[in-house]
C-alpha cells in the first residue's frame, strides 16, 4: 500500500437519464429500459453513498479529471469501470493529483504492459 494514502474510496460511473427532447449529448442505448437519454457522469462517496460531483455535458476525453476535481490531492482511492480506466489516467492521477485507482481494463487498450496481457489471457 502507498504510504500516507487513505482507505476512503470514491466511485466514478456513468448513468443514463431518460430524455427524448433535443440535446447535443442525447444518446441511444437499445439495451436500456429507456432507450433515449442524457449520459450523466457522477463521483460518489462509496461509504456514505453521497454524490460529490456530477457532469451532464458530452466530453470525448478528460471527463474523469473534471468530475474528480473536488478530491484532488486528498490521497484517496477511486474505483472506475473500463470506460474511464487507462494507464495514462492511472499515472496522471497518481503523480499529479495524488489519487490511486482500481478499475477494469480491456485487452485492446494501448500502453498495457506485455506481462499483464499474458496474465489476462489465462
Amino acid at each position: 500500500m502507498l504510504q500516507g494514502f487513505r482507505v476512503l474510496t470514491y466511485n466514478i460511473d456513468e448513468m443514463l437519464q431518460g430524455f427524448r427532447g433535443k440535446c447535443g449529448f442525447r444518446v441511444y442505448r437499445p439495451s436500456k429500459p429507456r432507450k433515449y437519454g442524457r449520459k450523466i457522469y457522477a463521483l460518489i462517496d462509496a461509504k456514505m453513498y453521497y454524490t460529490t460531483s456530477m457532469e451532464g455535458r458530452h466530453f470525448k476525453f478528460g471527463i474523469s479529471s473534471i468530475i474528480m476535481q473536488p478530491i484532488f490531492g486528498t490521497k484517496r482511492n477511486v474505483t472506475m469501470d473500463n470506460f474511464f480506466t487507462s494507464m495514462e489516467v492511472a499515472n496522471k492521477l497518481l503523480k499529479v493529483h495524488q489519487l490511486t485507482i482500481i478499475g477494469t481494463l480491456r485487452k485492446n487498450k494501448k500502453h498495457i504492459p506485455p506481462p499483464l496481457i499474458s496474465i489476462m489471457k489465462k
